[in-house]
C-alpha cells in the first residue's frame, strides 16, 4: 500500500472517530437537558399542591401515570388497554403570581 493511501485511510479513520464521539456527547447532553426540565415541571407542580397556590382554571388535559395521550384518549401501549383522560388544572394563581400550562410546548409559564 503506497503511503499516500495509508495517510488518507487514517485521516478518514481519525475524523469518523471524532465524529462518533461528538455525536454520544451531543445525545448526553440533550438527554441530561430534558432529565433537568422534567425535575423542573415536576417541583414547578408539587408547588402548585401547596396551600398558597389556587386552581384558576380546570382545562388541561392528561392522563394517569403509564399512559399516554393519543388522539383524545389515554392508552397505555404496553398493557395494551386505554381509558378517558383527566381533566387537570391549567392555571394557577400563587401568591400574586400567575401560571399558566401551554399546551403547545407541555410546559408551565409563567402567566403576563
Amino acid at each position: 500500500m503506497k503511503p499516500e493511501t495509508k495517510k488518507i485511510i487514517w485521516t478518514v479513520s481519525i475524523i469518523i472517530v471524532i465524529l462518533l464521539a461528538s455525536a454520544i456527547f451531543i445525545n448526553k447532553a440533550k438527554t441530561a437537558n430534558a432529565i433537568r426540565e422534567s425535575e423542573e415541571q415536576k417541583s414547578l407542580e408539587n408547588m402548585f399542591s401547596n396551600e398558597e397556590c389556587r386552581c384558576l382554571e380546570n382545562e388541561r388535559t392528561k392522563c394517569s401515570n403509564g399512559f399516554e395521550l393519543m388522539g383524545g384518549i389515554c392508552k397505555n401501549e404496553t398493557l395494551k388497554i386505554f381509558t378517558n383522560v383527566l381533566r387537570g388544572c391549567s392555571e394557577y394563581s400563587c401568591e400574586n403570581e400567575g401560571y399558566i400550562f401551554n399546551s403547545t410546548i407541555q410546559k408551565w409559564e409563567i402567566k403576563k
